[in-house]
């Protein structure tokens, strides 16, 4: 069902349904917030709960095409200036958050096609060289086992199907998310059992690729 909803949303993301929708309450502008960009076969692939951070390329051009013909875009800069002074005129920003590697690779290139520019917000942890994600590394565990313990959320419980891993999934990420950095290694370090945390370097941003962005 996730699967079907997932491309139902980007199959409707064309953006004039978005953009009918939304009229009736937007401002004078809107901020358009992604994660990652991917072709459409890495997408259709990725069955984890995450995979609701990725857009497809295709959906992705789509929807920079139709910004590009219908509104004004602009940097993040100047959409806090535009919002500072007295013009109605409605403008959009795109921005990204945490520092993919397919922000360079698969989002740049169409950015640069339609000429659309984008702020990405850099986790600064990732090009320093702590590239942990404990949403992955979580979901990366219960992917590859069939039974959980955990105390302090009085889980014990089988997880062999991939309806109960999603359901358990999502009741450690709900936790984990309010955790301080610290506590959140901690609290995997229990799960998983093991003090040494996995490292996604393969998805991040290092500081050479954030030089070419720039």
């Amino acid at each position: 069902m996730k699967q079907f909803l997932k491309r139902t949303f980007y199959s409707a993301a064309g953006m004039p349904l978005v953009n009918h929708l939304g009229r009736p309450w937007r401002g004078r502008a809107c901020v358009l917030c992604y994660h990652r960009v991917l072709p459409e076969e890495q997408f259709e692939a990725d069955k984890s709960p995450n995979s609701n951070l990725i857009m497809p390329t295709s959906k992705f051009a789509e929807q920079m095409s139709y910004l590009a013909e219908n509104y004004e875009v602009v940097s993040m800069d100047d959409l806090v200036g535009h919002l500072k002074g007295d013009s109605k005129e409605f403008v959009v920003a795109v921005t990204f958050d945490d520092g993919y590697k397919d922000n360079l690779t698969h989002a740049l290139p169409i950015l640069e096609q339609y000429n659309i520019p984008a702020t990405i917000y850099i986790t600064t942890r990732f090009p320093e060289g702590d590239t942990w994600m404990w949403w992955n590394e979580i979901w990366d565990y219960l992917d590859k086992n069939d039974a959980l313990e955990v105390n302090d959320l009085n889980e014990g419980r089988t997880i062999r199907t991939r309806r109960q891993k999603i359901k358990c999934f999502n009741k450690l990420f709900d936790w984990i998310l309010n955790l301080s950095y610290e506590k959140q290694k901690k609290y995997v370090e229990t799960i998983t059992k093991s003090v040494a945390r996995k490292q996604y370097s393969n998805l991040c941003l290092n500081w050479e690729e954030i030089k070419i962005l720039d």
